[in-house]
């Protein structure tokens, strides 16, 4: 019998893809998936589940809409990636992580499921590990609906194993272009193939090709869609930097995530919470208002007061980045922040220096303990080729950098953004509970 410490040890024993940077086209079917999920009984087929998709928002999506669940008085499973600080935030049930003894259990029952009914072939990767934990978690749990977001693409995403009740998409973008492709059409299409026989859709504003897309397949699979466009009407009535004031087919509503991005993350999980009629499940106004207002999700322009001020977000993508700049800029006009980066390799690494050098020239290169971090001097060297004449430095950890940002700041707030692994490492260093 496994214990916690164990069970961690065992789980990393499997190819961890997000650690390990996978080629293009190394994933093939879900056979062995399938295979474990069997021999625990299936649980994925006895649970009510909204499936979300799609490139930037999703974490936060699914966070709005098991706040809002909650306050409906529902039991709510939530299965998200990455972590920050702790591998057990992924899989919550009514906002807490799942404690050590329960991921114990679990792991211990998935490890005789695979090697005793499997013969040891096992299967692949710690992400379809972690799935079929939280598969198998909810189901013993008795959850009323479980919310689960994709790690990447859809098709032959772990999160794509029977059939959800409601596919919810956030708006989609270019990320992963190593293994999704560098066309957003290929890269639409690896999220929306998933779209299942007369299934219900929840779309967030998409570029007019991807919609047209979505369209495609919804004709296809004879699905139902619901888009905010067509199906709600979004207005951002204010944002600082404690709250998001918007409102949605005229009722106003405010939340403590921050940034008119957030505000259609709102709008999109307003929009699937009503779906679930659909299912016989009800959602009352007041839920909808209570959920929002009590939603959280760390690590998404987290701000902690300071001297100076910290602000904190994983934007990890340009289209990321464009919305975290912007809402800065919005909550702090003129201001020029001190800036603190750091990108993994695999990233879109130009494009987001250039737009961090056409915002702030103080910046502070560092690499988070992701084994794929850029290195800083590489960073500042290619940062070099959009802003040569700001306050530039490369620091050899993490600590190094905050220690230097705060030296420069001079009262001016600090971002630190380009790596949700940055972020899980600067919440260690400050220790910061991030799910109390």
């Amino acid at each position: 019998m496994m214990d916690y410490c164990q069970a961690l040890e065992y789980l990393y024993t499997h190819t961890d893809y997000e650690r390990d940077i996978p080629k293009k086209g190394m994933w093939r079917d879900h056979t062995s998936l399938k295979g474990l999920l069997t021999a625990l009984g299936d649980p994925q087929d006895y649970l009510t589940r909204v499936n979300i998709v799609g490139t930037n928002g999703k974490g936060s999506t699914g966070a709005i809409l098991s706040s809002i669940l909650m306050n409906a008085q529902y039991k709510v499973g939530f299965y998200s990636s990455p972590h920050l600080r702790s591998i057990r935030e992924r899989i919550q049930i009514d906002g807490k992580p799942i404690d050590k003894n329960a991921f114990a259990t679990c792991m211990n029952d998935i490890k005789m499921a695979g090697d005793t009914k499997l013969r040891r072939r096992g299967f692949r990767t710690v992400f379809e590990i972690l799935t079929a934990l939280a598969f198998y978690h909810f189901w013993r749990e008795g959850v009323d609906i479980a919310i689960m977001e994709a790690g990447m693409g859809g098709r032959l995403d772990a999160t794509n194993i029977g059939r959800p009740d409601i596919l919810c998409i956030t708006p989609i973008s270019y990320d992963h272009c190593n293994i999704l492709g560098n066309d957003i059409l290929d890269i639409a299409r690896e999220k929306v193939c998933i779209i299942k026989e007369n299934q219900l859709v929840a779309s967030a504003p998409q570029k007019p090709e991807v919609t047209n897309l979505i369209k495609e397949y919804v004709r296809k699979k004879k699905a139902q869609l619901f888009t905010i466009k067509d199906d709600l009407k979004l207005e951002l009535i204010h944002i600082d930097k404690t709250y998001t004031i918007f409102k949605v087919d005229g009722v106003e509503y405010k939340t403590h995530l921050i940034g008119h991005h957030q505000a259609k993350n709102c709008a999109l999980a307003i929009l699937t919470a009503k779906l679930l009629k659909h299912l016989n499940l009800t959602v009352s106004d007041e839920a909808i208002r209570e959920g929002i207002s009590r939603a959280r999700w760390p690590g998404r322009f987290m701000f902690l007061n300071g001297n100076p001020d910290l602000i904190l977000d994983g934007a990890h993508n340009p289209e990321g980045l464009n919305m975290f700049i912007s809402t800065v800029k919005k909550i702090f006009p003129g201001v020029k922040p001190i800036a603190i980066v750091g990108i993994n390799s695999n990233k879109d690494i130009s494009t987001m220096l250039k737009m961090i050098g056409g915002f702030t020239g103080k910046v502070i290169f560092t690499s988070s303990n992701h084994p794929h971090a850029s290195k800083p001097a590489e960073l500042m060297s290619i940062f070099k080729r959009y802003c040569s004449n700001g306050s530039l430095k490369a620091t050899t950890s993490v600590e190094e950098a905050l220690k230097v940002a705060r030296g420069m700041s001079n009262g001016a707030p600090i971002i630190i953004t380009g790596s949700l692994y940055l972020i899980g490492d600067i919440l260690d260093i400050l220790d910061v509970e991030v799910f109390p």
